[in-house]
């Protein structure tokens, strides 16, 4: 094998024929599709969400209409390379919702409640996993390292 020849990839050679034997079997058609449909179906509870929040706003919008707007916002968020989207998602969202006709004050009350329940959310429920099992965690680390150095 070529990379055994090289020494800074000889330490990692296990590493990454782990990592492209993996990535084989992830990059199956079979397993692409199976995960876009779970994508797919998952993403739509978040925009089902957002619909959600609008009706209880009492802002008559189509589950279609909403769908959209939440997803170019998410899209708008990712495309800006800011962690979470933070800002542009945000503007864009509460923006769409404006000009949509929506109240100031429920555009924006409806974009902080989505972003709290869907990226707030997430982040919170990581920190909490990671503050109690830090300990595992480092514990684990440092074996690996000993293992591999």
């Amino acid at each position: 094998m070529f990379s055994a020849k090289i020494p800074f990839l000889k330490n990692q050679i296990f590493n990454i024929q782990n990592l492209y034997e993996s990535a084989y079997i992830l990059l199956q058609p079979k397993a692409i599709f199976s995960m876009l449909g779970v994508s797919i179906f998952s993403w739509f509870f978040e925009c089902f969400g957002f619909y959600l929040i609008l009706f209880n706003f009492e802002q008559g919008f189509s589950i279609l209409w909403t769908t959209f707007v939440y997803a170019f916002s998410i899209i708008a968020g990712a495309v800006s390379m800011l962690p979470g989207g933070l800002g542009v998602t945000e503007g864009s969202l509460s923006l769409i919702l404006i000009k949509g006709g929506i109240p100031n004050e429920s555009a924006i009350a409806t974009t902080i409640i989505i972003r709290m329940v869907t990226l707030w959310f997430a982040v919170i429920l990581g920190l909490v996993v990671l503050f109690f099992l830090r300990r595992e965690y480092n514990n684990s680390l440092n074996k690996t390292r000993s293992n591999n150095g």
